[in-house]
């Protein structure tokens, strides 16, 4: 598409006619119609358009522009010197193979020496051994053959008593001979000279070492600073969320997570499944291990001002219960008059939904004040980064401040049976929508901005919702709690909110 066609490149035929200042986005009826209907912002292109040669926005695109093709320079020079570099490191990896090799030579030279002397001296050992033996059968054969030329003369030359007595006196000498001949047969074998190759040798100098190409990733040029904090910004904003993967909790067939909260590792808590149990598992879903609990838990929390420190709600005990975190061993219990759902840590206290309440501990679960709120039971709540905090009832998604006045009560469209909630960066509310199949993006004062998931991505009967650490992935308690579904976070230029606050003024 050109840049400066005035046609969408998805609907060719459809001009661009409108913006949303939500998405900071051109589209034209149908896109608006299929991509920006939940936007709440959709203003005519030529009120958006009005007074752009002169805005800032212009002349900051130009001086972004000019900053990336002076980066795109720094990054080429460096690509040109690199190859510079590895021509030079292909010549002294050659070189250093060469050494190797030499080295190699010489150790086998030496081995080739020692094998050489010790073959000598085993040689020279054998045939000693062979010599000494071939020495003693002599002087035996000989001694036989006296006895032997004995008796044939007293055979031919003396009498028969003369023969008689001599051949009686040898009897007793050959006895003896061949008692030793016998033992010589015994232990008589060949001495051999045998050389055992080791097989192993080749495999052992199969290579010199080995070879990569390793990538350093530091730059050597910096971007201005105004241009690196747009960047974090534009990178902090969420356009949407992709499927990654999901995986099931191994527990009962009734197996309902109804809360989820991540570690610091990234290890994830998961409340529920009809056990008196806290899963935990690690973000891409392998089991690791139980913590057993009193009862069975809704919902967790982590104390982050307390390292290795979570809190669990048990409704049906009417209770809290802590849990060390490193060694997935639960600890006190803390007991309230009626059941207790929700639960958040803001700063140094404990935010727990009771009856017709919010009850205010510090962290080690003492009562600090209570309250008073419309609805019969809080099921999730989650805290604000200016210290007030998001509650759900069911019905309704509320935003408090520590006094107890209300900042905002919303019954926000299509979304049903709202659930837990979470929060970005930026602040924006995500809802899960039990009823409604979907979750909802709100503005932290309340204000819908859209729908990024949805049945059409795969979410039905959502309970709780948790970003891992980084936001990198967003984990759904999905199927009525029996799943758990992972998303990876899709991040977006930032809208131009100057811009935005300019044009609505035309509205």
């Amino acid at each position: 598409m050109k840049l400066s066609s005035q046609f969408c490149k998805t609907h060719t035929n459809q001009r661009l006619e409108y913006h949303c200042l939500f998405h900071d986005a051109i589209c034209c009826q149908n896109c608006m119609t299929h991509n920006h209907r939940a936007c709440a912002n959709i203003i005519p292109i030529d009120i958006a358009a009005k007074g752009a040669k002169e805005s800032r926005s212009i002349s900051d695109l130009l001086s972004q522009l000019e900053n990336i093709q002076q980066s795109l320079d720094g990054i080429r020079q460096r690509k040109l010197q690199n190859i510079k570099q590895i021509d030079d490191q292909d010549i002294a990896i050659r070189n250093t193979v060469s050494r190797l090799r030499q080295k190699v030579t010489e150790r086998l030279n030496v081995i080739e020496k020692e094998l050489y002397d010790e073959l000598k001296n085993l040689k020279q050992s054998g045939k000693s051994k062979l010599e000494r033996e071939s020495r003693k059968l002599q002087q035996t054969a000989d001694l036989v053959k006296s006895h032997r030329e004995q008796i044939e003369f007293e055979k031919q030359n003396g009498t028969d008593k003369q023969t008689f007595l001599a051949a009686h006196i040898i009897k007793e000498y050959v006895i003896g001979i061949e008692e030793r001949i016998l033992h010589m047969k015994s232990r008589t074998g060949t001495i051999s000279l045998v050389f055992q190759e080791n097989g192993d040798i080749l495999d052992s100098i199969g290579s010199f070492g080995s070879l990569s190409l390793s990538s350093n990733t530091k730059t050597s040029f910096n971007m201005d600073e105004k241009h690196s904090k747009e960047v974090e910004q534009r990178e902090s904003f969420i356009q949407g969320f992709d499927f990654s993967y999901k995986f099931d909790v191994n527990v009962k067939q009734d197996v309902m997570i109804t809360g989820i909260a991540a570690t610091d590792d990234n290890r994830l808590l998961l409340c529920g499944g009809g056990k008196c149990n806290i899963i935990i598992t690690t973000l891409e879903g392998k089991y690791l291990q139980d913590c057993k609990l009193t009862g069975e838990p809704w919902d967790v929390a982590i104390t982050r001002e307390r390292e290795g420190k979570a809190v669990a709600t048990l409704p049906i005990l009417y209770a809290i219960q802590f849990i060390n975190t490193n060694s997935m061993v639960a600890g006190k219990m803390v007991k309230f008059n009626w059941r207790v759902y929700g639960i958040a840590t803001i700063d140094k206290r404990i935010i727990v939904g009771g009856k017709n309440s919010l009850q205010i501990l510090d962290t080690d679960g003492i009562k600090l004040s209570e309250i008073t709120v419309p609805s019969i039971s809080v099921f999730y709540i989650h805290p604000r980064e200016n210290g007030d905090f998001y509650y759900s009832d069911c019905t309704y998604v509320y935003c408090m401040k520590p006094d107890g006045r209300h900042v905002f009560c919303q019954d926000v469209s299509n979304l049903d049976s709202p659930r837990n909630i979470v929060t970005d960066t930026r602040g924006n509310l995500y809802v899960a929508g039990h009823r409604s199949n979907n979750v909802h993006r709100l503005s932290s004062d309340g204000i819908s901005l859209d729908v990024p998931l949805s049945k059409e991505d795969a979410i039905n009967g959502p309970f709780a919702i948790c970003f891992s650490l980084d936001q990198s992935k967003l984990c759904v308690s999905n199927r009525n709690g029996k799943t758990i579904t992972v998303y990876d976070t899709m991040y977006a230029p930032q809208s131009r909110e100057k811009d935005i606050e300019n044009l609505l003024k035309y509205l």
